[in-house]
C-alpha cells in the first residue's frame, strides 16, 4: 500500500482546474455586471438629455406666432431684442445637449442637429447686436416660420429624425443678416 501519485495528481489538477474556473465565472460575472451599470447609466444620460429638451423646443415652436404677434403690434426693438435673447438661449442649450447626445449615442443626427442649432445661434447673436432687429426679422420671418415648423414637428428630443435635422440645417442655411 504505497503512495499513489498519479491519484494525488490527478486530484490536484482536478480541484486546480475548478477554482480556475470558478475565478474565471467570477472575472466575467463582475466585467459583465460593470458593463450592465455603464449602460444603464448611459441610458440614464440620454433620458434626462431627451428631458432637458423638451421646454426649448416648445419654446422655439411657438417662434412664429410671438414673433409674428410681436411683429404685428409693433413692438420696440428692445422687446425685440429681449425674444431673440429668449431664442439664443433656447438654441445654446439645444446646441449643448446635441453634443452630449452625439458623444453619448454616436448618432450622426445629433451632430446635424447640433450644427443647425450653431448657424441659428450666430444670426440670432448677430440680430441682438443689429440696429434695426424689426428689418432683419422681417426679411427673415418665412424661413424662421419653417424653422418653427420643424421644431413642432419635432416635438420632443427622442423624436428628430436625420432628415427633420438636415432640414434645420438646410433652412439655418437660408436665415440673412442684413
Amino acid at each position: 500500500m504505497g503512495f499513489d501519485v498519479r491519484g494525488f495528481v490527478a486530484r490536484y489538477l482536478s480541484w486546480l482546474f475548478l477554482v480556475v474556473v470558478l475565478l474565471l465565472g467570477v472575472c466575467v460575472g463582475a466585467y459583465f455586471y460593470r458593463w450592465w451599470v455603464e449602460e444603464e447609466r448611459r441610458r440614464f444620460l440620454i433620458y434626462s438629455v431627451y428631458a432637458f429638451a423638451d421646454v426649448p423646443l416648445g419654446e422655439l415652436g411657438d417662434l412664429d406666432s410671438t414673433l409674428g404677434f410681436l411683429l404685428s403690434t409693433n413692438a420696440s426693438s428692445d422687446v425685440l431684442r429681449l425674444q431673440v435673447s429668449v431664442y439664443f438661449h433656447d438654441v445654446r442649450f439645444l446646441s449643448y445637449l446635441s453634443i452630449m447626445l452625439h458623444a453619448l449615442t454616436g448618432d450622426r443626427k445629433y451632430e446635424v442637429f447640433g450644427l443647425a442649432m450653431n448657424n441659428l445661434k450666430l444670426f440670432l447673436v448677430k440680430i441682438k447686436g443689429s440696429s434695426d432687429v424689426r428689418s432683419v426679422l422681417e426679411v427673415n420671418f418665412r424661413v424662421l416660420c419653417e424653422i418653427a415648423g420643424v421644431f413642432r414637428v419635432i416635438g420632443r428630443m427622442k423624436y428628430l429624425t436625420l432628415a427633420e435635422a438636415e432640414r434645420l440645417l438646410e433652412l439655418s442655411k437660408m436665415l440673412r443678416y442684413a
